[in-house]
């Protein structure tokens, strides 16, 4: 009996065939796609990574950059207190020998 129909068995096999192939494209399809989301959420962290990277830095140099200042801020007034304590024994002396000369 099976030799009764051997265009319906090849039909049929060319349609398993064609379901079978179909199949395995959409696999590969759909293995693509995910490969594809998969890169891409790489990239977006990467890029996410990157950005804090920077942001850090940028906040490490604002950071520094005020540790500086501040520094800069204190060391000019020890320097203007300095000033003045020299200028008040300065007066205090020059003061002391128009005394002392007066007399």
């Amino acid at each position: 009996m099976r030799r009764a129909y051997p265009q319906r068995n090849r039909a049929d096999a060319v349609a398993i065939q064609k379901e079978r192939e179909e199949r395995v494209r959409r696999l590969r399809d759909y293995q693509e796609d995910e490969r594809r989301k998969k890169l891409e959420e790489l990239r977006q962290h990467a890029l996410a990574a990157q950005k804090f990277r920077e942001q850090q830095e940028l906040e490490r140099r604002r950071h520094l950059e005020e540790l500086r200042y501040r520094d800069e801020d204190k060391r000019s007034q020890v320097e203007e207190r300095r000033k003045a304590i020299e200028s008040a024994e300065q007066e205090r002396r020059e003061a002391l020998l128009k005394k002392s000369g007066t007399r």
